[in-house]
């Protein structure tokens, strides 16, 4: 796939990502935006 090639794939931790209190939710935007600023 091109995403793979181009590294581009994010792997999320599962149990990380499964709650979706809204604190948890939060966390979790944040940690993404985190993830796509440090692929620059």
């Amino acid at each position: 796939m091109d995403a793979v090639k181009k590294d581009q794939v994010f792997v999320l931790d599962p149990k990380r990502f499964w709650p979706y209190d809204p604190i948890a939710v939060l966390a979790q935007t944040e940690e993404i935006a985190d993830l796509l600023v440090s692929k620059k």
